[in-house]
């Protein structure tokens, strides 16, 4: 298997071919391209239990495919050598049944329905199956919303009750437990409250992760909470229905410092990121990618954006990104109210529908002055 793997490494998996018509090569020139070195290695890495995902790949339906690749090129190494496939596409499957029925699904990002909807696990929690429970439960209370936010402030309401969980510095037994060690203790800290949160919203296709830091910078102590993505990514506590972004810890976060990693905020992710999660209570690992958001809390600007887009027949939306980070989505020619990170410099990107990208231009949010930003992609 090592040796296969060297050979297919050496070939940049660009187009996988070998003579013996190996099953793993087979599987790997079955998914899009730009997965393939990365499944290369999550296949090695699994070691006797790579032909699980090979399955997966194997049986999985045309449409699913990338969702399969994605989830198996970025999974941590010790999912590949015991999950099972069938989990994973059960769980593919229930994540696009929650797309086609809920009122915001088609409207998501391809990049976040994979890296925020379709994962199974946030952070180090023990891993389980807990999607089919969680649409079951509340994917109908959430169907006839109109939006994100309004699906999410029922979600923040009805999950807690549901499931007879509350918030408990010392009587849940450990912080990072998982929705079923939550439900089964009644308790759970900042962290497994987010994890349940997420989870759910996860499960009504609502892109949202884990966000925390390690220790607040003033008043010290840790702290976790739940950042949804609307058109942009917003925050909100678990357990404490209510508007987003406003948090009886919003003042807190504003006082993070990007430059001092204890002090910082960040955001988990399941695909590669900037940094990785700091876990307070597993100090040493550094498993679970993340980005520093910091700045989005500290030097956070309400900016009224109107982008002109190119002129090259129908397009999608029009990207915002931060150091290759996803941070808002906009429509070409409308004017649109944002909260974005000051004194950043941002990649402003606009592709036409099916095909790569035909404009991109860097914008600076200033600190100061007008808040009503005109830009224009046009040549």
């Amino acid at each position: 298997m090592k040796m296969l793997v060297s050979l297919i490494l050496i070939l940049g998996c660009v187009q996988v071919c070998a003579a013996d018509g190996s099953d793993m090569i087979s599987a790997v020139n079955k998914v899009p391209s730009r997965f393939r070195p990365s499944l290369v290695k999550s296949l090695g890495a699994a070691e006797s239990n790579a032909s699980e995902w090979i399955k997966a790949i194997n049986t999985s339906s045309q449409e699913h495919l990338t969702a399969v690749a994605f989830l198996i090129a970025n999974m941590p190494i010790d999912d590949l050598k015991v999950l099972k496939c069938d989990m994973i596409l059960r769980d593919i499957n229930l994540a696009y049944k929650a797309r086609n029925e809920v009122a915001w699904g088609k409207s998501i990002p391809e990049e976040l329905f994979l890296n925020d909807v379709l994962p199974y696990v946030n952070l180090n929690e023990k891993r389980e199956e807990w999607r089919p429970d969680f649409v079951n439960r509340f994917l109908p209370a959430v169907k006839n919303c109109k939006s994100i936010e309004e699906a999410v402030g029922v979600l923040n309401s009805e999950v807690f009750k549901q499931l007879h969980v509350q918030y408990h510095p010392t009587k849940r037994p450990k912080p990072d437990q998982n929705p079923s060690e939550s439900a089964k203790a009644g308790y759970a800290s900042c962290t497994g409250l987010s994890i349940m949160l997420t989870d759910a919203c996860r499960a009504c296709c609502i892109p949202a992760r884990v966000a925390g830091i390690p220790d607040w910078t003033k008043s010290g102590g840790n702290h976790t909470w739940v950042e949804i993505w609307t058109n942009q990514w917003r925050f909100v506590g678990a357990a404490e229905p209510g508007p987003l972004d406003q948090t009886w810890f919003t003042g807190n976060a504003a006082e993070a410092v990007e430059s001092e990693p204890s002090h910082s905020i960040y955001a988990a992710s399941y695909g590669p990121a900037g940094t990785y999660f700091p876990m307070v209570w597993n100090e040493t690992s550094q498993i679970v990618p993340a980005w520093n958001v910091s700045a989005f809390y500290t030097n956070r600007r309400k900016i009224t954006l109107n982008v002109q887009g190119r002129s090259d027949g129908s397009t999608d939306s029009i990207m915002l990104r931060l150091k290759g980070q996803l941070v808002a989505e906009i429509s070409p020619g409308k004017s649109i109210d944002l909260f974005l990170a000051a004194g950043k410099n941002y990649r402003v990107e606009q592709s036409k529908s099916g095909s790569s990208k035909i404009a991109s231009r860097d914008l600076t949010i200033p600190l100061t002055g007008s808040s009503e930003i005109a830009f224009s992609l046009a040549p």
